[in-house]
């Protein structure tokens, strides 16, 4: 991970602590627009993995989902991660911050299986 993006998730980390939820997961959602437009994927999955893991432990379960639905779809799927190691453990260590009855985890955890049978 960069200098920059372990700034950008420090800055968040504190936002998250201070209660303001809402603001660290729209900050999370406008960090990774940029660099998904610019097709800096392994920047995109280091924010939000990191942005999920932070908004799940706190209890978020919607905005950590929502992130780690991005972190699928608009990076895994649309990057065409291959379904290695490395990517498989960043999706368990996501997986496993999910409370288990947090409803988005039912739906994160089909499309892994998705997108594991397609790479």
């Amino acid at each position: 991970m960069s200098a920059k993006i372990a700034k950008t998730i420090a800055r968040q980390r504190e936002r998250i602590a201070e209660g303001n939820f809402y603001e660290a997961h729209q900050q999370f959602r406008v960090i990774v627009a940029r660099y998904l437009k610019a097709s800096d994927y392994k920047s995109a999955a280091d924010v939000l993995s990191n942005g999920a893991l932070l908004l799940l432990k706190a209890g978020q379960g919607g905005s950590g989902g929502d992130l780690a639905m991005m972190l699928l779809n608009d990076v895994y799927l649309k990057g065409e991660y291959e379904c290695n190691k490395e990517n498989k453990d960043r999706l368990l260590e996501v997986l496993n911050a999910f409370s288990k009855d947090e409803p988005t985890r039912k739906r994160f955890v089909q499309e892994m299986i998705g997108w594991s049978g397609q790479h």
